[in-house]
């Protein structure tokens, strides 16, 4: 990843989410090198935040209607309860939001994919079922922004105490390449 590409991520972060407190850096990066900018809940944010970056150093394969969306990266939003510490972010108790989130991330480039709106995404080989924990949607990216759960401020999450949201986000198109 570029240090233009890092630069203009990391301050879209802090300009719609806040300043990142954390990185969580990829050891053995694969097709793209993925990192995890941790967001902590504030005063306007009643959630922690994890949004990737990295993910839009290649495009995914798209669908003609969505290729304005095939350079972007992910973000989970967490309760504001959730324990934000390093060694509760690497353990299994804590840490598969990070683990799924780079998992997402490197979907499209390991399995030829695209990531939008209501995508289905196989755990495992045969799939197998997320326990009520681990459940994660993707939304469209067109819905980021002010309309993604956890960003107004308002109860977290939005509709159960269970239910986690992926986002793709931060569609950056041309606005980073030359």
């Amino acid at each position: 990843m570029s240090d233009k590409s890092i630069d203009l991520i990391t301050e879209h972060i802090a300009r719609h989410l806040g300043e990142p407190a954390d990185v969580l850096h990829e050891m053995i990066p694969a097709d793209v090198h993925i990192d995890v900018h941790i967001v902590k809940k504030s005063a306007k944010r009643n959630c922690h935040t994890l949004v990737t970056s990295g993910m839009s150093d290649q495009p995914m394969p798209s669908p003609a209607s969505m290729k304005k969306f095939r350079y972007a990266e992910l973000m989970i939003c967490l309760p504001p309860t959730w324990p934000m510490r390093e060694q509760d972010l690497s353990g299994d108790k804590y840490g598969w939001p990070v683990t799924w989130l780079n998992a997402l991330a490197h979907a499209p480039f390991e399995n030829g994919i695209f990531l939008g709106a209501n995508h289905t995404v196989p755990n495992g080989d045969p799939p197998q079922p997320l326990t009520i924990k681990h459940e994660a949607v993707l939304h469209d990216a067109a819905r980021t922004g002010q309309n993604a759960p956890g960003l107004q401020g308002s109860r977290f999450p939005p509709k159960r105490d269970s239910l986690l949201r992926t986002c793709p986000y931060i569609p950056v198109g041309n606005g980073i390449r030359s």
